[in-house]
C-alpha cells in the first residue's frame, strides 16, 4: 500500500488492518448470507419435500441407523393408528408389527431388515399390518437403506400401500370364480366374434368337450346348423346391450347329441361401459322335457281312456233300454225271457267295467287285500279259462292248454290269480281275428312256475311294448272299440302278478304276427306238502228262504224299490243318504236294546278298504257294493242266521 503524504508507518497499518477488518467482515456476512440462503433453501425443500410426502398415497416411514422412527407422514399415521409426535424417536419395532400372510407368525420389520442389506428389496406381497389398535389390514411394503453422499448408511425409509381393496376385489373375483366353476349349471364366456374364452366344470359335463378343448374355438362347436340364425340374432341383441332371457333352444354334446336346453345370454361390458363379449348360462332341461310328453302324452291317453270310458258304458244302456220295453209290453213270454238274459248279460258287463276300473285304482294305491292260500294252478286256469270261454267261443278261436307235467301248487290268492289268466285270455282273444289260436302253456324253472299265453293276433310294435302295461295304454285303438273293454286288463293283471311276487312280461316279432304273455310265480318252499281237499259246503252255507220283517233304507226309489221286490230278511242300510248317512243310522240303531241283534248290511256305491272299515266300525254286520249281488247277499243271510 502507498503511503499518503504526511501519513506516518503507523497510519499506514491501522488503515491496513481496518481494511482487512473490512474485508473479513464482509466476507463473514456474505458467507453468512449464503448460508442463510442455503438454510432457507434446505428448509424449504424440507418442506416440499414434508408436503410431498404427506400427499401420496403411500405411507412413509423413516429411521435412522438405531431404527429410531424419524418422520412418518399421514398416511403411515392412519395406517399404524399413531400421531407423528407419538412414534417419532420409539423403535420401529414398538410402532407396529406385521404378520406373515399365510404362517400368520410375525416378521422382523422390514426397516430393521433394510439397515443391515445393500441391495434395495422389490416390493412384497400382501402382509398383514396389525395396527396400535389391533385393527389387521393387508398392505404391500417396501424397504431400503438411506445413504449419505459417501455412501454410509444413515437410516432406511419403508412404504406401505393398503391393498385392503385390491384383496377385497381378489376375493370377490376368486368367490365369482368358485361359484361359476362349481355353478351346475354350464356358464361360457365368449367373445363378439363368438370365439369362446371360458367353460367350466358343467359345461365340461353337459356338452362333453374339457376347458382346454373348448377355449379358443367357435361357439358354433355346441349349436347346431339349424339354430345358426338364432345364435347369429342373439348376438346381435348382446351387441346393442340387450340380454337374452330364459330361451329354450337345442346345444350338441361332443357324441353329437341333441341337448334340450334353456338359455340365459347376458352383454359383458368392460370398466368404460363397452359390450366386449357376452356371457352364457346353460341350463340342462332334457329331463324336464322328458317329463312335460310324458305329462302330455299321459293326459292325451286319459283322455282317450275316458271317451272309451263313455262309449263303453253307453253301450249297454241300449240293449237294457230295448229290454225293457220288450218287458213292458209283456207280450211273447220268449221275447221276455230272451230280454231278461240280455239285461242280466249286459248289466255284468257293466259291472265288471267299474270292477276293473276299482280294482286297478286300488291296485295302484296298494289297497288290495290278498287272502293268500295253498292252492292249485290248474284250478285257477281252468276258472280263467271258463270266465273267458264265451269271449273265445264268439271269436270262433281254437283254444289249447297244455298243463304241466306235474300238479303245481301255489301260495296265492286263487280269486285274484284267476283273474289275471282270465285277463290274458280274454285280451288274447279280443286282439285275435276270428279264426285264430290261442296257447296256454305252464312250466317250472328254477323255483317258479312260467305260464304264456300266446295268440295268433294283430301282435304289437315295438315302441308299444313298454307302454303295454300301463293303465290308459291302448295297443290298438280301432280293435279296442270293436272288441269292446277299456283295455286296462294288462295293467290289472301287472298289478296282481307284483302282488304276488312274480312277473309279468310281453313280447311280440311284430304287428300281425302275435303276442306272448309270459307270467312267472314263485313256488312254495314247502312244495312237497299236500293240499287240505275241499272243504264241503255246510249247512250253515245254503240258504234258507223264510218269511221276515224287511227294512230297505235307501235315498235312491228304484234301488230301494228293486231290493224291496227280492225281500232280504235284512236290514240293507244305504249309506250315502243326505241329513243322517247309513253310518250313523246304524250306530244310532245298534245304541238301543232293541237295535243290538238286527242285521244290518251296508249297501254303497264305494267299495274300498276304508268303506268297509268304516261300515265295520259303525256296527254292520257286512259291506255290499252296488249293484248288489243275490248270491253274495244271500252268502251274508246264511253266515249271520236269522
Amino acid at each position: 500500500m502507498a503511503r499518503l503524504p504526511g501519513e506516518s508507518e503507523d497510519d499506514l497499518l491501522r488503515t491496513a488492518a481496518l481494511q482487512n477488518a473490512t474485508a473479513i467482515l464482509q466476507a463473514r456476512v456474505k458467507a453468512e448470507r449464503a448460508l442463510l440462503s442455503a438454510r432457507e433453501a434446505l428448509e424449504k425443500q424440507s418442506q416440499w419435500l414434508e408436503i410431498t410426502l404427506s400427499s401420496i398415497a403411500e405411507g412413509v416411514i423413516s429411521t435412522d441407523v438405531q431404527g429410531q422412527v424419524t418422520f412418518l407422514n399421514g398416511v403411515a399415521g392412519s395406517l399404524i393408528g399413531r400421531a407423528p409426535e407419538d412414534a417419532v424417536g420409539r423403535p420401529v419395532a414398538e410402532v407396529f408389527s406385521l404378520l406373515d400372510e399365510g404362517t400368520r407368525q410375525p416378521i422382523e420389520n422390514p426397516a430393521l431388515v433394510a439397515l443391515r442389506n445393500t441391495v434395495v428389496p422389490g416390493v412384497s406381497g400382501p402382509t398383514t399390518l396389525v395396527a396400535r389398535d389391533g385393527l389387521e389390514r393387508p398392505v404391500e411394503y417396501s424397504a431400503a437403506p438411506m445413504r449419505d453422499r459417501a455412501g454410509g448408511i444413515i437410516g432406511s425409509v419403508l412404504v406401505l400401500r393398503d391393498v385392503t381393496e385390491q384383496v377385497r376385489a381378489q376375493e370377490v373375483q376368486a368367490w365369482l370364480a368358485a361359484i361359476v366353476q362349481s355353478s351346475q349349471d354350464a356358464v361360457i364366456g365368449k367373445s363378439l366374434d363368438g370365439i369362446i374364452l371360458s367353460w367350466n366344470a358343467a359345461a365340461e359335463r353337459l356338452f362333453g368337450y374339457t376347458s382346454a378343448g373348448a377355449i379358443g374355438r367357435p361357439i358354433a362347436l355346441i349349436i347346431p346348423p339349424e339354430h345358426a340364425a338364432e345364435e347369429r340374432e342373439n348376438m346381435a341383441r348382446i351387441r346393442r346391450g340387450q340380454p337374452v332371457e330364459q330361451l329354450e333352444s337345442h346345444r350338441l354334446s361332443s357324441g353329437g347329441r341333441a341337448i334340450d336346453v334353456a338359455l340365459t345370454i347376458s352383454p359383458v361390458h368392460d370398466v368404460t361401459g363397452r359390450v366386449i363379449g357376452a356371457s352364457t348360462v346353460a341350463r340342462d332341461i332334457s329331463e324336464r322335457k322328458r317329463h312335460e310328453e310324458a305329462l302330455r302324452e299321459a293326459a292325451r291317453r286319459k283322455d282317450e281312456f275316458l271317451a272309451l270310458l263313455a262309449h263303453e258304458l253307453r253301450n249297454p244302456l241300449a240293449p237294457l233300454r230295448t229290454a225293457l220295453q220288450v218287458i213292458r209290453l209283456g207280450q211273447d213270454p220268449a221275447a221276455a225271457s230272451h230280454a231278461r238274459a240280455v239285461m242280466e248279460r249286459q248289466l255284468g258287463h257293466m259291472v265288471r267295467l267299474v270292477d276293473d276300473l276299482l280294482d286297478v285304482s286300488r291296485v295302484s294305491r296298494n289297497q288290495i287285500e290278498l287272502r293268500p292260500a295253498r292252492m292249485r294252478l290248474a284250478e285257477a286256469l281252468s276258472s280263467a279259462v271258463e270266465t273267458a270261454q264265451p269271449g273265445i267261443t264268439a271269436a270262433r278261436h281254437t283254444l289249447v292248454v297244455t298243463p304241466p307235467a306235474t300238479d303245481v301248487e301255489l301260495v296265492g290268492d286263487f280269486t285274484r290269480l284267476s283273474q289275471v289268466f282270465s285277463n290274458l285270455l280274454t285280451n288274447a282273444a279280443k286282439y285275435t281275428p276270428a279264426g285264430g289260436r290261442i296257447w296256454v302253456e305252464t312250466t317250472l324253472a328254477d323255483g317258479e312256475v312260467v305260464v304264456t299265453v300266446r295268440d295268433t293276433g294283430i301282435g304289437m310294435s315295438a315302441d308299444s311294448l313298454p307302454m303295454v302295461f300301463e293303465m290308459f295304454s291302448q295297443v290298438d285303438r280301432s280293435m279296442e272299440r270293436t272288441t269292446g273293454g277299456l283295455g286296462i286288463g294288462l295293467a290289472l293283471a301287472k298289478g296282481l302278478v307284483l302282488m304276488h311276487g312274480g312277473t309279468i312280461a310281453a313280447e311280440s316279432p311284430g304287428l300281425g304276427k302275435g303276442s306272448t304273455f309270459t307270467v312267472r310265480l314263485p313256488l312254495p318252499v314247502d312244495r312237497d306238502r299236500t293240499l287240505a281237499p275241499a272243504v264241503p259246503v255246510t249247512a250253515a252255507e245254503r240258504v234258507e228262504h223264510r218269511s221276515r220283517r224287511v227294512l230297505i233304507a235307501d235315498d235312491y226309489r228304484d234301488s230301494a224299490t228293486s231290493m224291496a221286490v227280492l225281500r232280504p230278511d235284512v236290514i240293507l242300510m244305504d249309506v250315502g243318504m243326505p241329513g243322517l248317512n247309513g253310518y250313523d243310522a246304524t250306530r244310532r240303531i245298534r245304541a238301543q236294546p232293541w237295535g243290538r241283534d238286527i242285521v244290518i248290511v251296508a249297501v254303497t256305491g264305494w267299495g274300498q278298504v276304508t268303506d268297509k272299515e268304516r261300515a265295520r266300525e259303525a256296527g254292520c254286520n257286512a259291506h255290499l257294493v252296488k249293484p248288489v249281488d243275490l248270491r253274495a247277499l244271500d252268502r251274508v243271510l246264511a253266515e249271520e242266521g236269522p
